[in-house]
């Protein structure tokens, strides 16, 4: 099956604004160029159409193509086997579906990977969460078009030239457990009642989870608050700590059943669900509250590379239809055309009983729910108080017997079980055979080519499984931390060497922690540039002319975005301010010093950009790699020194979590970290490191100093990126592409 909390939209969407800019590290192709595509009349239409028809000319050109390539639809998700199987009969087309139980970023990325594949392999359409559409919009991966039924999709949750749109979506509720609560609470003002009591329970941290934050947002909206000022909220749930009513335990069906929480607050969906999987023991009533209701939306979009366009947009025909919503709402997804259905009165009676009325719904813009997130995080200590846990909190670092009876309860269950570890990325090969070496385990290497997103959709995918295919540990990008946090998929654990890894780069409870990184550095080619720059300030000078290059287009590629915000900080900006960066790019256009090429390995060696901005530990394999001809040079500015981090988490089902804590503990003690070392990548304790003299001169000679190196939150990037993509062509105005 495929489960709730994998694609759960909204406690990815503060998040993912930043994992576009920490996965697209590399430099972008240039786009195909598309434009809206004008809607069929009718929604529907004949088996045999007639001549001169839009929907019976787009049934034609779809029928000649004969297939549909779908991704990630599990048949029990929302309903899709029954809206897979009324699409196949209503026109005669054949659907292959790919992965089911796939992600949001697995599809996208299965775009980016057969962007030349016409064959089964490449997705036609996609359904993803909301911040994926103007991810992928950005990147030119999908095509716009605008079903028939456009008016009567929200504007807040559309693309207004059609490259994507909402489908359905789940709204905040209160799941009850009736056995416990005669009475269900019917709006947010009645939790702070005296029969809620030490009832209320949030479904995760509002420090950290998604949900949390979004169900303080939401319950702005019922107390003087709006989408642009949750304050609010933090109110309102001071109120209720106060009153004694909230209940500072992470709430989930476990909790409502046993009644530890008898009132969540939480997704319809997931509310809904969890009533069927009680089976009336305790009954559950779910109440979408009167006021302060707040949507969380997926989407589709269609691949701007689909093999099979037509049928693509007669399957987007297909689901906005009353038909399609109607399927999706017999799954308890709610269709994004549910107001507009219901007031045309074509809902079923038994479908209008199934789920509860949610017309009136705000949905946040991603720009919106960032400014929540950042007042709700930043004042939930201070203005509310309560601190919200898992019923386990994370144990302490292991003393010296601790750590001894860690190794033996690891060496009985004799394995560790890892994913994505290739053994040539970060010398993760000589790592693994350290760790084996040291304790005697075995270690089982799951797919080694795998991304962050497969890694975590392996947890998703093996939460009942203590087999093989279940990863114990993982290696992702940072952004990717909270978001498996928030799904309840990592356990917390914090190292021995806790207290020397950076607190901007780990999580406080211990889920998830930075574990190695890159500073953005200048690659120079010796044969070209005799004295190579030094600083930012440098490359404005006239020895430079023509000569420097980004890793990537400014408006779509996060290593170009980060070099640009690298270069505020060396020029009177900073973390919080990444205009400068803009200017002194404008600075360097101006002066003729920019090339505006996307610069790789090959413009550096043939000379077309003698001076490369990049990750250093691009440019140091880079180096490697040329074998000296060209000679190259690695230098890390000497200020605006900008780190991109990855971090390491233990599985919440892990098999062998005693196997798990312990090659945590390898990998965080100075031995695993200088493993790491040997292959490029800068250690997450370097600075430690450096300043107890312990990393060995060759290693030290290898490397270069990255000391000060600024890492930005999660929150300052998405601002930076904002400002930066939007500011490049009116401020810079160099149009940096790809090389012919």
């Amino acid at each position: 099956m495929r489960f709730r909390t994998k694609r759960r939209l909204l406690h990815l969407s503060a998040l993912l604004v930043v994992l576009a800019m920490l996965v697209s590290c590399g430099g972008g192709a240039a786009t195909p160029a598309a434009q809206p595509t004008a809607a069929p009349e009718p929604t529907a239409a004949p088996a045999e159409p007639a001549a001169n028809d839009p929907m019976a000319e787009l049934i034609k050109a779809a029928q000649a193509e004969g297939e549909l390539t779908t991704i990630a639809l599990p048949h029990d998700w929302c309903n899709y086997g029954e809206v897979i199987e009324g699409f196949k009969a209503k026109y005669g087309l054949a659907v292959n579906e790919l992965n089911p139980d796939a992600g949001s970023g697995d599809e996208v990325e299965a775009i980016r990977a057969n962007k030349g594949n016409k064959g089964p392999q490449a997705p036609d359409v996609i359904d993803v969460g909301f911040s994926f559409g103007p991810q992928a919009q950005a990147e030119g991966l999908i095509a716009p078009y605008k079903v028939s039924t456009w008016d009567t999709i929200p504007d807040e949750v559309k693309d207004a030239d059609g490259y994507w749109y909402g489908d359905y979506y789940g709204v905040l509720s209160f799941m009850v457990n009736k056995d416990i609560i005669a009475e269900a609470p019917q709006d947010w003002a009645d939790l702070l009642k005296p029969e809620f009591a030490a009832a209320v329970g949030m479904s995760g941290d509002p420090r950290t989870s998604n949900q949390a934050i979004l169900t303080v947002y939401a319950s702005a909206l019922a107390n003087g608050g709006s989408l642009d000022d949750a304050q609010a909220g933090l109110d309102y749930f001071a109120q209720m700590n106060q009153a004694g009513n909230l209940v500072p335990v992470i709430a989930n069906n476990g909790t409502v059943a046993k009644g530890e929480t008898p009132v969540r607050i939480t997704w319809d969906y997931n509310a809904l669900s969890g009533a069927d999987s009680f089976e009336g023991n305790p009954p559950v009533e779910t109440v979408i509250p009167a006021s302060g209701r707040l949507g969380g939306v997926y989407l589709q979009a269609i691949s701007a590379y689909a093999p099979h366009p037509n049928a693509a947009k007669l399957w987007m025909e297909y689901l906005y239809s009353d038909e399609g919503q109607l399927g999706w709402m017999k799954g308890y997804c709610h269709p994004i055309r549910e107001a507009d259905m219901r007031a045309r009165g074509v809902i079923p009676a038994d479908l209008l009983a199934k789920l509860p009325d949610v017309s009136g719904a705000a949905f946040p813009s991603l720009e919106q729910q960032a400014a929540a997130k950042d007042v709700i995080t930043k004042g939930w200590d201070s203005v509310v108080g309560a601190n919200i846990q898992a019923a386990d909190a994370a144990p302490a670092a292991p003393a010296a017997d601790a750590m001894a009876e860690l190794i033996k309860a690891a060496q009985a269950e004799g394995e560790l079980t890892t994913i994505a570890l290739p053994h040539d990325w970060c010398n993760y090969g000589e790592v693994i055979e350290g760790f084996k070496a040291k304790y005697g385990l075995t270690v089982n290497e799951l797919n080694p080519d795998a991304g962050s997103g497969d890694e975590v959709e392996a947890i998703r995918a093996n939460k009942g499984n203590k087999g093989p295919q279940a990863p114990d540990v993982i290696d992702v990008g940072f952004s990717f931390g909270p978001q498996a946090q928030a799904e309840g998929l990592i356990a917390p654990y914090k190292v021995s060497t806790w207290d020397t890894i950076p607190d901007e780069v780990k999580d406080a409870d211990g889920y998830w922690y930075g574990d190695y990184y890159g500073v953005l550095s200048f690659m120079v080619n010796k044969d070209i540039i005799a004295e190579a720059p030094q600083d930012w300030a440098d490359l404005l000078k006239p020895e430079f002319a023509a000569a420097v290059g980004m890793s990537g287009d400014p408006r779509t590629s996060n290593q170009a975005i980060l070099t640009v915000y690298a270069s505020a900080l060396a020029n009177g900006g900073s973390l919080d301010d990444a205009q400068a960066g803009l200017d002194y790019f404008a600075q360097m256009n101006q002066a003729g010093n920019l090339v505006p090429v996307i610069a790789n390995n090959g413009t550096v060696a043939k000379g077309e950009t003698p001076v490369r901005i990049t990750w250093d530990y691009n440019a140091l394999s880079g180096a490697d790699s040329f074998e000296g001809n060209p000679p190259v040079e690695t230098v890390i500015p000497a200020s605006g020194r900008l780190g991109g981090v990855y971090l390491q988490a233990i599985s919440a089902y892990a098999p062998h979590p005693n196997a798990a804590k312990l090659w945590m503990e390898y990998l965080y003690s100075d031995e695993g970290q200088l493993g790491w070392m040997k292959g490029y990548c800068h250690p997450i304790r370097e600075a430690d490191m450096r300043a107890r003299g312990v990393i060995p001169a060759d290693l030290l000679a290898k490397l270069p100093d990255v000391s000060g190196a600024a890492f930005p939150s999660l929150d300052q990037q998405a601002a930076a990126k904002k400002l930066i993509t939007e500011g490049w062509d009116s401020i810079v105005g160099a149009d940096v592409k790809a090389a012919e």
